[in-house]
Parts: C-alpha cells; sequence; structure tokens
C-alpha cells in the first residue's frame, strides 16, 4: 500500500470516529461534558442575572454574568490585642487561627507591652505589663487570654466571615465567567475541531425504571425542547451575555425515540404549524408559551 493510499484510509478513519462522535446521542443531559448550569444552580451566584429582556432577538439577553471583581485580600485585624495572635491565610475554607505563642517583641509593637529593657515614655505607659522582647509567651499561659479569645471572636464574626462569604461567591462568579469565555472560544472553532453547539434547554422529561432493583431510578432525563443561543461579551461592562439565536426552537426526540420512527416526522410537522401561527416567541422564562411544544413532545413519545 502506498502513501497516498494510507492517508486517504486514515482520513477516512478520521471522518468515521468524528461523525460516530458528534451522532452520539446523550440520554441524560448531566452526561454533557462541556457547560452545564441549571436555574437552581444561578441563585448561588452573586452578579448573575437571568431575565427575558427585549422582544427583538438581537438584543435581547436571556442570562447575563458580571466580570468579576477583583480578588480580596482577608481582613487585617485592627485590635491590638488580637494583632501578635492572629495568623491569617489565603484559603477562604481555613479558618484563621491562633498562634500557640509568640515573641515578646510581637507584644511590644502591637502596643499591649513595654519593653523590659526601656523606661517608660509616659505616665500613661507606665501602666502597660512589661516584658522582655526576647521572651517566648504561650497563649495557654497568657495573663490576657481571656481578651484575645475575646477579641478573636469578634474578628471571626464581623470580619473575616463576611469577607469569606464574599470572597467564595467571588470565586464561584469568576469560575463561571471564565467559563463562559473559554465555551466561546470552543464555540468559535479556537480551541476545538469538534462542532459544538450551545443551547438552552426547556422543559425536561425523565424517564424511570419501572422493574428490577433500579425501579425508579432516572434512565434518561434530557430537556424536551432547545433554542440555540450565543455567548456575548459587552464591551462597556464587561459581562458576559448568553443570548437567544435567530432560529426556531426544537424538539429533542431523539433521545426518547429511535430517529427513524414516523412519530418524529409528524412532530415536527405539528412543532412547525404551532410556530407558524404563535404570536408569541417560545421562551424559558414563559412555561405558557412552549407549553404546546411540550404536549406535541408528550404525545410523540407515548405513540412509541
Amino acid at each position: 500500500m502506498n502513501l497516498q493510499a494510507r492517508r486517504l484510509l486514515a482520513l477516512l478513519d478520521y471522518a468515521q470516529e468524528s461523525m460516530r462522535t458528534r451522532s452520539r446521542v446523550v440520554s441524560n443531559v448531566q452526561e454533557h461534558g462541556g457547560f452545564l448550569l441549571f436555574d437552581h444552580q444561578v441563585e448561588a451566584f452573586g452578579g448573575v442575572r437571568v431575565q427575558p429582556g427585549r422582544s427583538d432577538a438581537d438584543e435581547q439577553s436571556w442570562l447575563t454574568v458580571a466580570h468579576p471583581l477583583s480578588p480580596q485580600v482577608p481582613p487585617e485585624p485592627e485590635n491590638r490585642w488580637l494583632v501578635p495572635w492572629l495568623s491569617i491565610g489565603a484559603a477562604v475554607q481555613s479558618t484563621p487561627g491562633l498562634a500557640d505563642e509568640v515573641d515578646g517583641a510581637a507584644l511590644i509593637v502591637a502596643g499591649t507591652h513595654r519593653d523590659s529593657a526601656k523606661p517608660a515614655a509616659d505616665l500613661s505607659s507606665a501602666a502597660d505589663p512589661v516584658i522582655a522582647s526576647s521572651a517566648r509567651v504561650r497563649l495557654r499561659d497568657y495573663q490576657f487570654r481571656e481578651e484575645v479569645d475575646r477579641q478573636y471572636a469578634l474578628y471571626l464574626q464581623s470580619e473575616w466571615k463576611p469577607w469569606a462569604e464574599g470572597e467564595q461567591r467571588r470565586r464561584r462568579l469568576s469560575h463561571l465567567y471564565t467559563s463562559l469565555f473559554s465555551l466561546r472560544q470552543q464555540l468559535s472553532g479556537a480551541l476545538t475541531e469538534n462542532q459544538l453547539e450551545l443551547v438552552w434547554g426547556m422543559g425536561i422529561a425523565t424517564l424511570k425504571n419501572r422493574r428490577g432493583e433500579h425501579k425508579g431510578e432516572p434512565i434518561k432525563s434530557y430537556p424536551l425542547i432547545t433554542r440555540a443561543v450565543d455567548i456575548a461579551f459587552d464591551e462597556e461592562t464587561g459581562s458576559g451575555q448568553i443570548r437567544p439565536r435567530n432560529v426556531d426552537p426544537r424538539l429533542e426526540l431523539e433521545v426518547f425515540i429511535s430517529p427513524d420512527e414516523p412519530a418524529i416526522l409528524e412532530a415536527e410537522k405539528a412543532t412547525s404549524r404551532f410556530l407558524a401561527e404563535a404570536d408569541d416567541a417560545v421562551t424559558p422564562f414563559d412555561s405558557e408559551s412552549y407549553a404546546p411544544l411540550v404536549d406535541i413532545a408528550r404525545e410523540a413519545i407515548g405513540r412509541h
């Protein structure tokens, strides 16, 4: 076999594998390996807004993801009794702790003690407890530990906890924003050779097992209706936006019915008639707008 023949066979093998990959039907929406976001998950993101937008398809945004703010460092304590003892890390999940021991110099710098090797600067500092700068002070033996513990609890509740909660929201938003940006590159063909499409699903149908030890478990779960959408980024605000494309929604019946079933062709005809006669556009924010399509899909599946 010459070189040209081997190259041709390799190309055919690649084309066949590519077609198998693209034609594979996913029976559960959670099996999609790419970007996946459910309505209930949006609530966990601060800075994400879901809205119908205006009626013209070129301008409306169904989902807007704000440009995330820059990360904020953990708040530093201001109380002088707490400053030398508190140990702050950068991890949101890691609560700051108290050091087991500190140098006397740290207590002197914080202003809670004065250096035993130096005279008091004034009458007010003369009353401060004295300590050697080289001394090692254990928290468990520290005579003012009760005050340190009190200030520590106050700091966690009023400063660190609000920061940690806000930073967690910011990091979730940043991850979502980065995922949208990467997905847009994939959709434009910059990062993958496979054909990809982003859709907004409506009316998730679940088919459950009716027998055996797995009775009641879902075996198929997928939106009955999808609408193709695009990703755009606002030039002024930097926000990511998911916008509906100017195409009709479609039924995803191949998940539940064999593609060669006559019921699919009948459902497609019924869908075309409904869309041609409908006064309002199909939108995920109005269940009545896509309820007739759900009925068409249900009837087609019921015939199978």
